[in-house]
């Protein structure tokens, strides 16, 4: 084959380009990040609209609407759905695949600029963002303080010592927090005092906020020119007792103070979430990871971290980990990872077994390796991570490696024992196994190279896949014709088989070669009855095929699983937080439970009927009941909580591709809201009776109770 041909001609050439695939293939091994999963792109757009003090209707009809209405014109758009809470407007765009989904995503913001006037003036914010699948806690911190310590101080440390130190920490995207309260001033008004003064609320804020300002003046220049002095305003309040006797305007030529009118406090601001360990009160935090990095080093810095922060936090405090997912990533990547060492060891002591030849084993032995990290080189320069798929397929991909400089070599080992010098044996055998392997390796690259064109996240996921096996295939191709044929040029020789175990596995496989030569015989012998096995071997493969559970994860029991309990729209943050404590309170005397680490509001939603827990198992050693089991335990017992406090609950395994994990989903439409309602309050309870559906949840859960004042437009012009 020309390529052998040329590598005999120019070792020196051959030689430097291998040094260089596996020198920048270590260099790039180093380098990759390490993930479960693929870091991916799906076709995903999340709009979250901030609207304090909305209802679910005013941000249906103000937010919501309008948003669908400008977004709904981008091309590409595949569905959007919309879901309004209290305070809180969300948005799902999925596009069709194939789209570029940063784009996209610039696309959707601009739509929205577009639009910015039209939508009310009180929205905080809104955040365009696409979904990562990967952007999920890796870590979960808790944070508790001595008994009876003032909460200020508490969120002082969280915020000031922890979070920002665990901010800095490189591959960190973010840290959540939860259960801290900010300082805050609260100004009371006296409703009979701004009734006998006439001043309207809102005319009063509008007044404190413009009161307390910093104004920029301009400069002044010197009278020669030569120097700049920058001038502003300052109007600012620097301490409560200046904003209690902060004029507001005056009344009948006497100064109104803001003391006059409303009474001035310090103090905390309104809870917004609350965390728990087990049953005590704590400070929680979630470390999320940025895309691409390696999610073990990171995990294993901010645990260094930890421990330096645990040496300077004040006496009394301690700081923990509740869950961390590294560690099932690490044994599953490193296991893949010792799947290819073992892989590539035992296939090289089944060629020196076959082959009887120390030289011939010390060639593959150069030439697989060289092709594994080769293909290291490919994934860095594509931008993918060592996950478990790309591991598979270099662990499956060991075989295949091996195979084309097995069949090189063989060719070669068997011309040099015809007599042949070794250039010619070299030329020779190449030249004879040339097109099969190439013939054979074209052949596997047209397998596994259309999953690299498959579509959805199923198709993104399985692109690296594809795409690192098919590069590994290449990379063992040009070896096997290249440095396989030059190391068996300068090295490759015949060698006395004195060794006994040599004599023995002559002797085997003599009889294996009389052995097949006759099975075959009896096959051509029996043509019919062969035919007819194998379309019955086959035909029940495929009835035993239909049979098998299909996942896109497999199952695996972790010891770690969630609880998330949606309760009512109108309930408070402590009555959710009581209803937290009775779940745990049901589920505290399973013998399989180690401890609860629960949530309640917080993140973007800030939704305070939303519960999330993270039970944690003990060991599988000291427990006798599966996480399955156990999951199944917890739904039958929380079904009396179920009925008392009208919980939407869902029992769920931890995801490494988002937390949650619902297997059906189903979407039901109506011509209006209350129709919608009804119907799916139909199919809810057919689920409930049919007794093979469990984690039944919907994401209808009332309406919170409300006030609507309605103003006479008369009366208020007199």
């Amino acid at each position: 084959m020309f390529l052998s041909k040329i590598a005999l001609k120019n070792p020196v050439l051959i030689t430097m380009l291998t040094i260089a695939l596996i020198l920048f293939g270590g260099i790039s091994l180093n380098k990759l990040g390490v993930d479960m999963f693929p870091t991916i792109d799906i076709p995903f757009v999340t709009v979250t609209a901030i609207y304090p003090g909305a209802d679910a209707n005013t941000i249906e009809q103000d937010v919501v609407k309008k948003l669908e209405d400008s977004i709904g014109t981008l091309s590409g758009i595949k569905h959007i759905q919309s879901r309004a809470m209290e305070n809180v407007a969300l948005l799902i765009i999925e596009f069709r695949d194939g789209i570029d989904v940063n784009s996209a995503t610039q696309d959707v913001r601009n739509k929205i600029s577009a639009i910015t006037r039209n939508l009310p003036d009180d929205i905080d914010s809104i955040l365009v963002d696409k979904i990562d699948l990967n952007a999920i806690p890796v870590l979960s911190l808790v944070l508790q303080a001595p008994a009876g310590e003032d909460v200020s101080k508490i969120t002082d440390v969280a915020d000031n010592i922890i979070k920002n130190r665990l901010q800095t920490i490189k591959g960190v995207g973010s840290v959540q927090s939860y259960g801290t309260r900010e300082d805050e001033i609260a100004v009371l008004l006296n409703p009979l005092k701004i009734g006998q003064f006439q001043i309207p609320a809102i005319a009063f804020f509008q007044l404190l906020g413009s009161a307390s300002i910093t104004i920029p003046a301009g400069l002044i220049t010197s009278a020669d020119g030569s120097t700049e002095t920058t001038v502003k305003g300052d109007a600012q309040v620097n301490n409560i007792e200046q904003l209690r006797r902060l004029s507001l305007l005056s009344v009948h030529g006497m100064p109104l103070k803001v003391q006059d009118i409303a009474t001035v406090s310090e103090g905390l601001e309104e809870e917004k979430s609350i965390a728990l360990i087990n049953l005590e009160t704590a400070v929680a935090f979630k470390v999320l990871k940025q895309s691409g990095v390696n999610v073990i080093e990171m995990a294993h810095e901010v645990k260094r971290n930890i421990e330096i922060v645990k040496k300077v936090l004040p006496p009394g405090y301690t700081l923990k980990i509740v869950s961390d997912t590294t560690p099932f990533t690490e044994i599953a990547v490193g296991s893949t990872n010792k799947d290819i060492a073992l892989g590539a060891l035992l296939a090289l002591m089944t060629i020196f077994i076959f082959l009887m030849n120390k030289r011939a084993i010390a060639i593959i032995a150069i030439s697989l390796p060289a092709s594994i990290i080769g293909t290291f080189l490919f994934v860095y320069m594509m931008g993918f991570t060592l996950n478990f798929l790309t591991t598979l397929a270099l662990s499956l991909s060991v075989g295949i490696l091996t195979d084309d400089a097995i069949v090189v070599i063989e060719n070669i080992f068997r011309h040099l024992e015809k007599g042949e010098s070794r250039k010619n044996a070299v030329i020779n055998a190449t030249k004879e196994v040339g097109l099969a392997v190439v013939t054979a390796e074209l052949a596997l690259i047209s397998v596994f190279g259309p999953t690299i064109y498959m579509k959805g996240i199923i198709g993104s996921f399985f692109k690296q896949f594809g795409m690192t096996v098919v590069a590994a295939i290449v990379i063992s191709l040009v070896i096997s014709f290249t440095l396989t044929p030059l190391l068996a040029y300068k090295f490759l020789k015949t060698e006395p088989r004195r060794f006994v175990l040599f004599r023995l596995m002559d002797s085997f496989l003599k009889r294996l070669e009389n052995g097949y030569a006759s099975s075959v015989g009896f096959v051509l012998k029996h043509r019919f009855a062969t035919l007819l096995v194998g379309v019955i071997i086959f035909i029940s493969s495929l009835f035993l095929a239909g049979q098998l559970k299909q996942y896109f994860v497999p199952p695996v029991d972790r010891g770690e699983f969630l609880i998330t309990a949606e309760l009512p729209a109108d309930v408070s943050l402590q009555t959710s937080k009581k209803v937290t404590e009775d779940i745990i309170r049901a589920t505290e005397k399973m013998e399989w439970r180690d401890f609860f680490f629960s949530t309640i509001g917080g993140g973007q939603t800030g939704e305070k009927n939303v519960i999330s827990m993270n039970i944690q198992m003990v060991p599988h050693d000291e427990r006798t009941l599966s996480q399955e089991a156990a999951m199944q335990q917890v739904r039958d017992a929380l079904l009396p909580l179920i009925k008392e406090h009208n919980i939407a609950l869902s029992v769920t395994k931890i995801s490494e591709v988002g937390q949650k994990q619902s297997p059906v989903q189903v979407h039901v439409l109506g011509t209006s809201l209350q129709a919608a309602r009804f119907d799916a309050a139909q199919l809810v309870s057919f689920m409930e009776q049919d007794g093979g559906f469990a984690d039944i949840t919907s994401t209808d859960r009332g309406n919170k109770k409300e006030i609507v004042v309605h103003f006479d437009h008369s009366k208020m012009n007199e």
